[in-house]
Formats: C-alpha cells, structure tokens, sequence
C-alpha cells in the first residue's frame, strides 16, 4: 500500500518540474504572453461589436475565439517541450486543430443552450451544480486536444479518463488559482459554473484576474495586465506539463520512477 507522504512528495516534486518547464518556457517565448496582453484589451471591443448583432454575431464571436484558442496551442505545445515556435508551425498545426477546438465548442455551446431551456430560473443552483461538473470534468480538454488525441470527440472521452485517474493531482494547483477569484467574490466566475464550459474556465481566469487590477491607475493597469499575461500564459503551459506527467501514468508508478532517480 502508498503512503500518504511518500505520494505527496512525488507529487511536489511533479509539479516542481512543471513550474520549471514553465518558467523556461515563459522565457523562450516572451513574444507570445504580449500578444495576448493586446488581444485582452481587444477581445472585450470585438465581443461588444458582436453583441450587436444577436445570435449571428454570437456564432461569429464563438467561431473567433476557437481561432484564437487554436492558434495559442501549438505556441503552448512548443512551450512544454521547451522549444521555439515559428509562423509556419503555427499555421500547420492551427488548420489541424481547428476543427477540434470547434468541435469543442459547440458542444458546450448546445449543452450550454439546452440546460437553459430546459431548466427555470428557480432552479439557478441546480444549473450552477450541473455547470461545474462539466467544468471539473472536463477541465483537461484543450490537453487533451494538442498532446494526447488531436479530436474533438476523443479529447472529451480522453478528458473523462484523466479526471477519473488524476483527479486530486489535477486540482490541487487549480484550487490554490481559483482561490483569490472566490476570495474576492469575482461575478464572472460564478457565471462561469453556470455556462459549464471548460474551455471559457480559462478565459474566464485570465478576465477575473484582469479586474482584479481595475482599481490602479492607468500605468500601473497596464503594467499589472502585462505581468498576468506572462503569468497566465506559464500557467497554460504547467498545465500542459501536468497533464504530459500524470496523463497515462498511475501513483505507483510514478513513485517507482522517483525511487529509481527518473
């Protein structure tokens, strides 16, 4: 039988190395978390603009964020092995990944559309219950869309698998990020339980986080936003590096790898 403290010893060391792989990898590819300090500014404008047209512009807006999430993996992927990236690799493995992504997204889309019909206002805790379980249970989705099956479908079951397997190795870190958000009462990430979409859970992270620098002054707004886009970013690639880590791998083993020096 495991001991309790031998397993968290491995599993500190675990995520010790994924916080390195992070670290570099933030390092490697600087370019890419200021990418996404303009596209955070410029996100909220496109989704306001969109709103303007009813359900067609949220079609638009769904199909627009699924590109942006698609063309973030393969910079994610090169992160976890601790390489560089270029245009050409994105490009090829956007038109690769896109259709999962989208596939994805329009689950959650109809799954999101047929709770709230089918399910009155009265029952709000209920939706936020059922919304949460499909956040945890699927929380690995993007993962396991860019390292383990490269299908929208399979990524769900694959999903379903490494939640079953890793779940409290899986959430312990999530737990300690989400932490401030219930801290400080953040309403988008209440309205994120409710919507139960795994993929927006991260959005949603990055946009809490981003208000919770809404107080400072101009400069300091700007220069807070930058450094969560750093830190966000090497939080998607420690989640890459977990995943890789846990993802076909069982306590016991890991545990004879750690007695044998690997």
């Amino acid at each position: 039988m495991l001991k309790l403290t031998e397993i968290i010893r491995v599993d500190i060391a675990m995520y010790l190395r994924a916080l390195k792989r992070a670290q570099v990898a933030t390092m490697l590819l600087w370019k890419i978390p200021l990418v996404m300090f303009l596209l955070l500014f410029a996100f909220p404008f496109v989704a306001n603009l969109m709103s303007n047209f009813g359900i067609v512009g949220g079609f638009v807006l769904g199909f627009v964020f699924a590109a942006l999430i698609t063309l973030l993996l393969p910079c994610l992927e090169a992160g976890v092995r601790a390489e560089k990236t270029g245009l050409e690799i994105i490009r090829r493995r956007f038109f690769f990944l896109f259709p999962a992504v989208l596939t994805v997204t329009f689950i959650f889309f109809i799954i999101n559309e047929l709770l709230n019909r089918a399910l009155p206002v009265s029952a709000m805790n209920l939706r936020i219950l059922l919304g949460a379980a499909l956040t945890l249970l699927f929380n690995p989705v993007l993962e396991s869309i860019y390292l383990a099956t490269e299908d929208g479908i399979n990524s769900l079951r694959h999903s379903l698998h490494f939640m079953r397997e890793n779940w409290p190795e899986w959430l312990v870190p999530h737990l300690i990020i989400v932490a401030p958000l219930i801290w400080h009462d953040q309403l988008l990430f209440k309205v994120q339980f409710i919507q139960g979409n795994p993929i927006t859970y991260l959005e949603v992270l990055l946009l809490d986080y981003a208000y919770l620098g809404a107080d400072l002054n101009l400069v300091l707004r700007l220069l807070y936003s930058v450094l969560l886009c750093f830190l966000f970013f090497g939080f998607l690639v420690f989640r890459g590096a977990l995943f890789k880590a846990l993802d076909g791998s069982t306590r016991r083993k890991r545990i004879f790898q750690d007695r044998m020096g690997n």
